[in-house]
């Protein structure tokens, strides 16, 4: 899908399938040569809930670019079969998008003309997380798959952040990243600050059950996660630095990698184990 710079299928093949038959979606040969990288023999599986485009899942360039870049192989995942394809998967990434929440989602839902209930694109987020977190596997949101991850463990959305600096831009650099928890990361980005993009109008507030690890010049989330539920979110898109080789970006891809190969060898170990039992 040139038109897009994406990969995609068209969800009229996979609503065409018979009951019961789980589509296995992968990168194509031909995807793989336009990317010019390909994963790694033995590269850890990662689930990646796909986008949305004119009637196709889609997975964007940058993103499949900077997940084969970090030694891992896409699993693609639609809205209807992601659990189950989700199975043989070692890691899971929740990327952005642009879709609504549901108003539970905000500290003030009464002002939102919102649906209670989610729709399957943001079902399709809940069910894909809570899967990854009973599997065990390491989770990685981007943007609004952050904000999903954030909600869904007891934070609020902000619907439209009203601040000094632009959160919505298309701006290569927008504005900086500092650290509110130093150690946990200068142990992710082996930095304490950094440059980053920004492409969201909503926000989040409040971290009851998860923790906060950066903000931005103004105050505003952009990190955060939980080390025992490994999971790690960001509010700004580094793919987008990954695919211009920015290494310090690239640290947050490396993150699930690293604990994908772990839980890879584990699970193989695992398996082993069982079978000479």
């Amino acid at each position: 899908m040139p038109e897009y710079n994406a990969f995609g299928i068209a969800d009229s093949k996979i609503e065409s399938l018979p009951p019961r038959v789980i589509p296995v979606l992968s990168l194509s040969d031909d995807c793989y040569d336009h990317l010019g990288i390909r994963p790694p023999v033995g590269a850890p599986k990662v689930g990646f809930l796909m986008g949305r485009e004119e009637n196709c899942y889609t997975i964007d360039f940058n993103y499949a670019y900077a997940i084969v870049a970090s030694g891992m192989e896409p699993v693609l995942m639609d809205y209807f079969y992601c659990t189950e394809q989700l199975f043989d998967c070692s890691g899971l990434i929740l990327p952005g998008g642009s879709f609504e929440s549901p108003a539970w989602y905000y500290s003030d839902d009464k002002s939102l003309d919102r649906s209670e209930y989610p729709n399957k694109r943001s079902k399709a987020y809940g069910y894909s997380l809570y899967t990854a977190l009973h599997m065990g596997i390491p989770i990685l949101g981007i943007c609004a798959g952050a904000q999903v991850m954030a909600a869904e463990f007891g934070s609020h959305l902000v619907p439209k952040i009203k601040s000094r600096i632009s959160h919505k831009t298309k701006q290569h650099l927008a504005h900086r990243v500092h650290a509110v928890n130093v150690a946990m990361v200068k142990n992710i980005l082996g930095v304490t600050s950094l440059d980053t993009n920004s492409r969201h109008s909503e926000g989040v507030k409040d971290f009851p059950k998860l923790d906060l690890y950066a903000v931005a010049e103004d105050g505003c989330p952009e990190m955060w996660g939980s080390v025992k539920k490994n999971m790690l979110g960001v509010q700004w898109h580094p793919e987008d630095f990954v695919v211009v080789d920015n290494l310090t970006h690239k640290k947050v891809y490396d993150w699930l990698a690293e604990r994908a190969r772990n839980y890879q060898r584990t699970s193989f170990i695992s398996k082993s184990f069982v079978s000479n039992c």
